[in-house]
């Protein structure tokens, strides 16, 4: 309704009596539902003004829609500025910046109204370009705002990246940085790593858990070195042949490592989704994160892209903005205090530091309980520790 209509109707309101037959001005764009059918107000000066009024608020609308225009434009060349830069360099110019928290509820509400008013199920259907373009722009500002310095971020050869993903399985990046950059210092390339002893790998990755992860990474350095003659695989199909490597971490690599627009989902690509096109309490596949990521993913900056995603999810996650458990696979990490993990650790300890030992030595060493031998048991079937016949023990060289 525009405001002339407003104006008549509150005029017709007050004053019902001043209103002669609507007749007079049949095809007038004056006629308001509300007002009696059979009156129109009958002052000229009065209908002059509102019809005045009625030309001001279609002019306006003209103004503002160019307006709407002329801003679209400037977003765009904007843009293409900012593809112009290294994202890197801009990264790095804004860590500082301040940050304007941005809670996505807009872009859950088109959702929402794709979903009501075309029938569709929202958590499938397509997003429309302009989403696209305004999550992208937005994940860009992130991005600037939270990049955050790691080692393998300044240099992406791909063995860098695959000892990061591995060690980042898990385990928290300010806890992997101090471990990445010994493990780097110990073993700089794939042939030096594949040369050395699963003792010593498992001997500097103490401390970080899960320790059959640095199994899987000895092993595949040994398979680029033997089976790839030392270069670095960079297809899919060739990088899933790697010990430790499943659909995520090769996506991460083909990413990180090669720039190249893969798809893959970890816990902060979920935490982002979840915030922007999920509403509170849905529970997802991660399908649907696929379906949307295929969508949304800059095919351009890739790399940059997915930095972006980690930095921005993790940020949510410590604002209190996670919403982790409404994946589908969503399995809550149990506590290292009184597991069974707790004492492989010990065990693991002990040995990368004793070397070769006795039964007796090592449980006079460690804790002892009915969790020992469960521990033990899965060191040795996981190819980490050797018991021998004489009944001493030692990581396996």
């Amino acid at each position: 309704m525009s405001v002339a209509r407003v104006i008549l109707f509150v005029i017709a309101a007050i004053n019902p009596q001043a209103v002669p037959d609507q007749t007079e001005l049949p095809n007038s764009n004056l006629w308001i539902f509300g007002v009696h059918h059979d009156h129109l107000y009958r002052d000229p000066n009065v209908i002059d003004a509102v019809q005045n009024l009625d030309t001001l608020y279609t002019d306006a609308v003209e103004a503002v829609h160019k307006l709407i225009v002329a801003e679209r434009s400037l977003r765009e060349i904007q843009k293409e500025n900012c593809r112009s830069s290294s994202w890197n360099d801009v990264y790095r110019r804004s860590q500082n910046t301040r940050i304007r928290y941005f809670d996505g509820s807009r872009l859950r509400a088109k959702r929402e109204t794709h979903r009501q008013y075309l029938g569709l199920d929202y958590q499938n259907a397509i997003i429309s370009s302009m989403d696209i373009r305004e999550f992208q722009e937005l994940l860009a500002d992130r991005g600037r705002d939270l990049y955050r310095d790691m080692p393998w971020r300044n240099d992406t050869r791909p063995y860098y990246v695959l000892v990061s993903e591995l060690m980042l399985q898990q385990t928290q990046v300010d806890r992997v940085i101090p471990k990445f950059e010994a493990f780097i210092s110990a073993f700089p390339d794939e042939r030096s790593l594949a040369a050395a002893s699963l003792a010593d790998v498992l001997t500097l990755w103490s401390g970080l858990g899960y320790n059959r992860r640095a199994k899987f990474l000895h092993e595949a350095a040994k398979t680029i070195v033997h089976d790839y003659n030392g270069a670095f695989p960079d297809t899919e199909i060739n990088l899933l042949t790697l010990s430790g490597v499943g659909k995520n971490t090769c996506g991460a690599i083909r990413a990180y490592a090669f720039n190249q627009p893969a798809i893959f989902v970890e816990t902060n690509v979920r935490t982002v989704y979840f915030h922007h096109f999920f509403a509170d309490g849905d529970i997802v596949d991660d399908k649907q994160i696929v379906t949307l990521l295929e969508q949304t993913i800059d095919h351009e900056h890739p790399r940059e892209f997915y930095w972006a995603l980690m930095d921005y999810g993790s940020w949510l996650k410590r604002s209190g903005a996670g919403r982790l458990q409404q994946s589908k696979h969503y399995k809550k990490q149990s506590a290292l205090k009184g597991s069974v993990r707790e004492i492989r650790g010990q065990i693991l300890k002990y040995l990368a530091t004793a070397g070769t030992t006795s039964h007796d030595e090592l449980t006079k060493s460690i804790t002892v309980d009915d969790r020992f031998d469960t521990a033990l048991t899965g060191l040795v079937r996981d190819g980490l520790v050797v018991t021998t016949s004489n009944g001493s023990i030692h990581l396996t060289k």
